[in-house]
């Protein structure tokens, strides 16, 4: 797995990482005794299973089965290899990796990606430059004057300005050596046709950097200072930026939205800017995509609490309504802020106070309450509307997978608009039947939790994941296990190959369960360590010798049967001389039984 990074490289990377530390960035932690528990950021759950052992240094969650070590944790996270994993951990805590430790496809690998996030700072740099100190961001600094942007602003969030004219940027890039290859990747420039060159991808336009909660600038958002189509421009989809994962000012935001144990999500780049300027800087902004799910578990490791500020309009809603599932599948606390008339969170600071603001936050709605009553205020309470505020409300309420939750839902609508509860309710249910995935979707998890760690119900095999288990929590009771070879005797060749490995390991028996996770270069095998390793059991020497005795004794008892069918064969046959070879055997067999210690 470690290709060709030096062992102790990748030793001095994970000691110097403290795997609480990381995860703490995506993940509420609490402590619980020794360990931290919290919501796991691979998939959906209402009850918090993700648990990491901060003395092990490794992590699980008993929900979808998920382990290892602070290694697999980042590769996990943010979809990379482990070349790129070890290269951002070693960034993080100052350690230096040889380039020519690396393979060459780890270079590439890495090099890539790296070279897009660089190419970006670049553009970065180039647009600020052109904001602040040269003669055609005149009139951008006034646009952003005339937004009511303070200067402060506008060097937190970098903000910047890509002049008009085609190659620019192009020419800077050059300037500064940077491969435009590499700039068409990032999508800042654009390959001419046929090849004659290059041109600017972005012109004439206020730029946003986007920049991921690492504070590497992924991509790139541009907003026009006129009514000129297409007003906004974004980066186009790479190998470090993705729309619907990414959240513009999540890298400035994340601190507020732990303290505040909330975030604000709005639409837009100068509403996240008018917010943070406000004081209200747990805020942040989807990229266009609308959120997404990805979006929600990311903001899950932030805060419990979701506030969405969308503009009051049509689209609004219909942003509102296309989520509904989503949040209430990932068990979040939403909210809906409702604005006055067409403002934005944007317009509207800058027109009244924050504490104005607040006050209309105090007055929010739940989301199906708000979806409810916007449906009320737009059709009224006939017959008429009555029918078409069911309609409305048809896929939001279908498309909420929990049969508990949305027989909820659909009792307190039906209170509010005095309608027949068993109506309203089998007509959802032929909504979601027409659907037709919300039970594939549980079933498809299940599936796929199963797989990830087979449930072992063989007791020889409960046995043998027992004994692996102490070896990895007490590793003291290991050269009685190595002494007796009951190894050679596993009938699961994975943990016969764990076992050999914690044989094998010549180090500080606290780091054990993260070095051989290390070393290990199978996900699955990974997670198995895992598990086994995070186990609460209170091993001693006595309990382990008497583990080791009941492993024997079964083994024993499985060596026994063919020898004792082979007696009843040779009585049944009337062969004395082999009956008597066998009995000798069944007696030194016996005798050769290693219990006397017990």
């Amino acid at each position: 797995m470690a290709g060709f990074i030096p062992e102790e490289k990748l030793s001095e990377i994970k000691n110097a990482s403290n795997l609480v530390d990381i995860v703490s960035e995506v993940v509420l932690l609490k402590r619980a005794g020794k360990d931290y528990w919290g919501l796991c950021p691979f998939h959906s759950e209402k009850t918090a299973s993700f648990k990491v052992d901060p003395e092990k240094q490794i992590f699980f969650c008993f929900g979808c089965r998920t382990g290892g070590n602070v290694f697999t944790f980042v590769m996990k996270q943010e979809n990379i290899s482990f070349a790129e994993a070890v290269k951002t951990l070693a960034g993080r805590c100052g350690v230096e990796i040889p380039e020519k430790g690396l393979s060459k496809a780890q270079q590439r690998e890495m090099g890539e990606k790296q070279s897009l996030v660089e190419t970006n700072r670049f553009g970065m740099d180039f647009f600020r430059n052109m904001l602040a100190s040269h003669s055609s961001g005149k009139n951008a600094r006034e646009y952003l004057g005339s937004r009511q942007l303070q200067e402060k602003t506008i060097n937190e969030f970098h903000i910047g300005y890509a002049p008009g004219g085609w190659d620019h940027l192009v020419g800077y890039l050059t300037s500064k050596k940077v491969p435009l290859k590499s700039a068409v990747q990032s999508g800042l420039v654009i390959a001419k046709q046929g090849g004659r060159g290059y041109y600017d991808r972005f012109r004439e336009r206020i730029m946003f950097p986007i920049f991921n909660i690492s504070e590497q600038v992924i991509g790139f958002g541009g907003r026009v200072m006129d009514d000129t189509l297409p007003k906004y421009i974004n980066s186009p989809e790479t190998e470090v930026f993705n729309k619907r994962s990414s959240l513009y000012g999540l890298n400035r935001a994340k601190k507020a939205c732990r303290t505040n144990d909330s975030v604000f999500i709005v639409e837009g780049y100068f509403d996240v800017l008018s917010m943070h300027q406000a004081g209200i800087e747990h805020t942040v902004a989807t990229l266009g995509t609308g959120l997404t799910q990805e979006h929600i578990r990311i903001l899950k490791g932030f805060c419990r609490r979701f506030f969405l500020v969308y503009d009051s309009d049509e689209a609004g809603i219909k942003a509102t309504e296309r989520i509904v599932g989503a949040l209430v599948k990932e068990n979040v606390e939403a909210r809906v802020v409702p604005l006055p008339g067409e403002s934005d969170p944007d317009s509207f600071l800058l027109e009244k106070s924050p504490e104005e603001f607040m006050l209309l936050v105090s007055k929010s709605l739940g989301v199906m309450n708000f979806l409810l009553e916007s449906a009320i205020r737009k059709y009224g309470l006939s017959a008429e509307g009555k029918i078409r505020i069911v309609t409305d409300l048809e896929a939001p309420l279908s498309s909420i997978d929990d049969s508990v939750k949305r027989g909820i839902y659909i009792r307190e609508i039906a209170e509010r608009i005095d309608l027949d509860e068993p109506s309203l309710l089998e007509k959802i249910r032929k909504a979601q039947e027409r659907r037709g995935d919300g039970s594939i979707i549980q079933t498809k998890h299940q599936e796929s939790t199963s797989d990830a760690f087979p449930i072992m119900e063989k007791t020889e095999l409960r046995l043998e994941k027992k004994l692996v288990a102490m070896m990895l929590q007490f590793p003291v009771i290991i050269p009685q296990i190595k002494e007796k070879h009951l190894v050679e005797h596993f009938t699961d060749p994975m943990l016969q190959s764990i076992a050999r490995l914690v044989f094998d390991y010549r180090g500080d028996p606290d780091g054990i369960v993260s070095e051989i996770i290390m070393c290990v270069g199978d996900k699955h095998m990974e997670s198995v360590i895992a598990q086994l390793a995070v186990g609460d059991d209170a091993w001693d020497e006595k309990g382990g010798l008497k583990l080791i005795a009941q492993f024997q004794r079964r083994l024993f008892r499985q060596q026994k049967k063919p020898l004792i069918n082979q007696i009843k064969a040779a009585e049944a046959s009337n062969d004395p001389d082999l009956l008597e070879k066998l009995l000798k055997e069944k007696q030194a067999q016996s005798r050769n039984k290693e219990f006397s210690s017990f």
